[in-house]
């Protein structure tokens, strides 16, 4: 298969849009917080690329392997989660003071050596990093009509957000509503924002979406590099 000749596929994941809808209990704890709805949609499979400092492109299964060629060739558990990794990113419904919004979750796997100079005793962590916006930003990720080969920047403009580890199944859902419940009594503006790049393009006869989510501060004069033609 013929590797695709742009350095923009470094940080974009390939991947044919699929959905899955998936049941999950959306009890809360206290009622007065919002009540974060099931899964709407999930991606669990895509393909990262990463052009290696020797000239090659490598791909890997949900992650954007390093650029660095030599730790590719090693088993570290480190390289193997590679600069990014996933194992699915959901979308969920919540509403806020009446208003539709959605939580997007993204589970990854994370981790740590005990005594990093010596790289000894991995030590695997199980992360989440959620963003929460208004609904009708969905429209934005993806245009009805979009250009081929034409790249799409849309600013989440985030109503919060946050990243919790090692997480507990049963409780992280309130620990989320807890944070947009603060987020809207205090009317604090989030430290973070989330940019989401899009473009559709042909590969080997199949048509795919890029896409590449960019986590910044929320500051314009640190994102507007981004935002900037």
């Amino acid at each position: 298969m013929k590797n695709p000749t742009s350095q923009l596929l470094v940080l974009f994941f390939l991947f044919l849009v699929s959905g899955t809808v998936i049941a999950q209990n959306s009890d809360r704890s206290a009622d007065n917080l919002p009540a974060i709805g099931d899964i709407m949609s999930a991606l669990r499979n895509a393909t990262g690329w990463a052009l290696q400092d020797n000239g090659i492109w490598i791909s890997s299964n949900n992650t954007i392997p390093n650029p660095d060629a030599d730790k590719n060739k090693t088993s570290e558990p480190q390289n193997r989660l590679g600069r990014h990794n996933f194992d699915i990113i959901e979308l969920h419904e919540v509403m806020v003071h009446g208003r539709q919004h959605v939580v997007m979750i993204m589970k990854s796997e994370k981790g740590q050596y005990e005594f990093s100079t010596l790289r000894y005793n991995w030590e695997k962590t199980d992360q989440i990093d959620y963003y929460v916006f208004q609904a009708e930003r969905l429209k934005e990720l993806m245009p009805e009509e979009m250009i081929p080969g034409h790249t799409y920047l849309t600013n989440l403009s985030l109503v919060t957000g946050g990243t919790i580890t090692n997480y507990d199944k049963h409780t992280y859902l309130t620990k989320i509503s807890s944070d947009i419940q603060r987020a809207y009594v205090q009317k604090a503006k989030s430290a973070k924002t989330l940019l989401w790049a899009m473009m559709r393009t042909q590969i080997n006869g199949k048509w795919v979406m890029r896409f590449r989510p960019i986590d910044v501060f929320n500051k314009k004069e640190i994102y507007f590099r981004y935002t900037d033609p």
